[in-house]
Formats: C-alpha cells, sequence, structure tokens
C-alpha cells in the first residue's frame, strides 16, 4: 500500500443508526468503500484515536495480527517521533 487513511469511527462509511437506513445497507456501502480504498492502493486504519497526541510530525506503523485468510486484522498501532 502506498498511502494511509486512519478513522476515528469503525469504518470510512459510518453513517451510525440513521433512520430508514438498514443495518444491511450500512455494511454493503462500508465495503464498498473498503474495496474502492483498496483498489487504489489504500490501506484503512480503523478507530484511531490520536485525540490526545499533539500536533506534529510521526512515524506511524501498524503492526497487524495474522489470520490465515483474513484479508483485514486488529493491529499494534505505534507513533512515534524521531
Amino acid at each position: 500500500m502506498e498511502r494511509l487513511d486512519g478513522f476515528s469511527k469503525p469504518n470510512p462509511s459510518d453513517r451510525g443508526r440513521c433512520p430508514g437506513v438498514a443495518a444491511k445497507e450500512r455494511r454493503e456501502t462500508a465495503l464498498q468503500n473498503h474495496h474502492a480504498l483498496a483498489h487504489a492502493g489504500i490501506a484503512i486504519i480503523e478507530s484511531l484515536d490520536l485525540s490526545d497526541v499533539a500536533p506534529g510530525i510521526y512515524n506511524f506503523a501498524a503492526l497487524p495480527l495474522k489470520i490465515a485468510g483474513a484479508d483485514g486484522a486488529p493491529v499494534r498501532a505505534v507513533l512515534w517521533r524521531d
């Protein structure tokens, strides 16, 4: 992946519990967005909370848990400054 996008929500198209939007429709929209981002070479980090991090330039690594046959996994997120 050449690019990484982080989201504080569980997925990049989370509409929460919007009235009139069925759970199935929310899942299908989320999958479409996931696939579009992956096709564009953009990795997704979900539920990324950087609210306690001071503004600045950082290095970031996402160390995934290896799960056979999976196309995603929980990660150990590591953030540091040089």
